[in-house]
């Protein structure tokens, strides 16, 4: 059982980001897109695109917090409450009402049992009457990646209204794929001249190597600093950077569960210490299957981490 200080710093493990220079450029194409329709009174959106793992829902966590979170304003009229932000996840199989009830819950409606029509005005004028300038669907394929041809066409109609109407900043958080359905209509596409992109990580290039190991870095440093240990192994070793890469593919998600899973070993055997062994017992308890190996790379040699890699190329 987890200490109440392990919690805490896992905790606080668990919400360091680091910026780094996919995560910058997605950032800086979103802030892009919100300025310009805040500077040109005409909406200009966003596609953020990536693969599971990549990163787009801390993205979407972050700006939430950045912008701000709702609060009350009173006036001689009454109070409103301000909500400039509002973020919401599409669950799988959602239908374009499902989706309108969730985003009106978000904004303090919960009497939703109405036609859709009567929802959308009641949504827009919330929206309106809310202050509300950027409106962010996470996971937002699953309202087209089951659906028929007619379907999608009526998911891309309301998504153009919903940005006519609205006239914010809407941002579509969702897989690569998604983004060939918006393609496919050439006035939605024209809604999202902004394209902001998560990628996995990559050895394949003198920079992309530096890139991932500036990222393993920055948790070496994390570590180091926060957490209480007297010996912390040195993640940027060659061949640590290599195990860490061939067991997670270069997927952001991966390597934040396989050090949350090695630092919790490390602080509940309470000895002071990171070390190997508790990354390759974190390997054994998560399964992966896009890992470059089946074998535990944290136990392998440099030589037969360079051989797993060069074969992989």
């Amino acid at each position: 059982m987890k200490s109440p200080d392990t919690t805490d710093i896992l905790t606080r493990f668990s919400s360091f980001t680091v910026v780094h220079p996919y995560f910058k450029n997605a950032m800086d194409t979103i802030n892009e897109a919100i300025e310009m329709t805040r500077d040109r009174h005409e909406p200009s959106s966003v596609l953020l695109l990536g693969d599971a793992g990549t990163g787009k829902t801390r993205i979407c966590q972050i700006l939430t917090a950045r912008v701000g979170d709702s609060r009350v304003t009173r006036s001689k009229d009454g109070v409103t409450i301000l909500q400039p932000v509002i973020s919401c996840v599409v669950p799988p199989h959602a239908t374009i009402k499902g989706l309108v009830d969730r985003i009106l819950k978000e904004l303090g409606s919960h009497k939703n049992n109405q036609s859709l029509s009567n929802l959308e005005s009641r949504l827009f004028t919330l929206l309106a009457t809310c202050c509300t300038k950027i409106i962010i669907l996470d996971e937002w394929q699953h309202l087209i990646s089951r659906g028929a041809e007619p379907t999608r066409n009526g998911v891309c109609d309301w998504v153009k209204v919903l940005i006519n109407t609205f006239k914010g900043t809407v941002i579509l958080s969702g897989t690569r794929k998604s983004e060939e359905i918006v393609d496919e209509d050439e006035q939605l596409a024209g809604r999202f001249p902004f394209r902001a992109y998560l990628y996995n990580f990559s050895l394949g290039t003198p920079e992309e190597q530096d890139v991932y190991a500036t990222l393993v870095a920055a948790f070496a440093r994390e570590i180091s600093n926060a957490m209480p240990f007297d010996e912390v192994l040195v993640l940027c070793d060659e061949k640590l950077l290599l195990a860490l890469f061939i067991f997670t593919a270069g997927n952001l998600r991966i390597l934040r569960l396989l050090l949350h899973s090695a630092l919790k070993q490390a602080l509940e055997r309470n000895d002071r210490k990171f070390i190997r062994e508790d990354l390759a017992y974190a390997a054994t308890r998560i399964h992966y299957a896009r890992r470059l190996t089946k074998k535990n790379p944290f136990e392998l040699s440099l030589a037969e981490l360079q051989g797993i890699l060069f074969g992989k190329r």
